[in-house]
């Protein structure tokens, strides 16, 4: 799929790390790629809010092409590590013994280049009020990383395994973590697989009849 033809990325997970193993998934059955190169990963954090806007201009004149798309390619092995990690420990409570296969987060957590900075943001309903955020300097591709490796940490540390689900379309590999109320959530979006599903229901219903 080209980039032409492809789609804004699936933000469907309720959660920033989980959005990240979906940046590449299959939900018409064929695999799409989010992070194909250098300029892919920035749309893409830039998309999930992972890092604002005016970091662009910042990261470019930083980083060459060739740190962009090595960033990318470690961006892509990264998600497939953490995709281990999920798929291990989906669906149960993760105890103290997996802090070992941390370790490849953790190493890279350790060379974040985080800042905090004071800055004014315009509210519709309380106005122009300070607001505390989150920059990064950007020396090296892999400060690219720590942005998402940040989000993985955070999900680690507060999330409910238990509650982490693959959707049940028969072809769809997006991942989700289910806030639903009752915890029901079966389907990446009821758009997408959702509709497929009710729609089979339907037809082997109307077949049986």
């Amino acid at each position: 799929m080209t980039v032409a033809q492809r789609p804004d990325p699936f933000l469907i997970a309720d959660n920033p790390a989980l959005d990240f193993l979906n940046s590449i998934c299959a939900p018409w059955g064929e695999d799409i790629e989010w992070i194909e190169n250098g300029d892919d990963l920035v749309e893409w954090l830039i998309h999930a809010e992972l890092i604002e806007k005016q970091e662009r201009d910042q990261i470019y004149a930083k980083l060459s092409r060739e740190q962009l798309d090595e960033a990318a390619e470690r961006a892509r092995n990264m998600r497939e590590w953490f995709r281990s990690f999920v798929t291990t420990h989906a669906g149960k409570p993760v105890n103290k013994n997996a802090l070992k296969e941390l370790k490849p987060l953790n190493d890279l957590l350790s060379g974040d280049h985080l800042y905090r900075q004071i800055g004014i943001i315009e509210d519709e309903e309380l106005g122009t009020k300070f607001h505390w955020h989150e920059l990064r300097r950007w020396h090296k591709s892999d400060d690219l990383l720590s942005a998402i490796a940040a989000e993985m940490g955070k999900f680690v540390c507060s999330a409910d395994f238990t509650l982490v689900k693959n959707c049940e379309g028969p072809t769809c590999t997006l991942w989700f973590l289910d806030i639903s109320k009752n915890h029901k959530r079966r389907w990446c979006s009821m758009s997408v697989c959702g509709n497929r599903a009710k729609a089979a229901a339907h037809r082997a219903k109307k077949k049986a009849h």
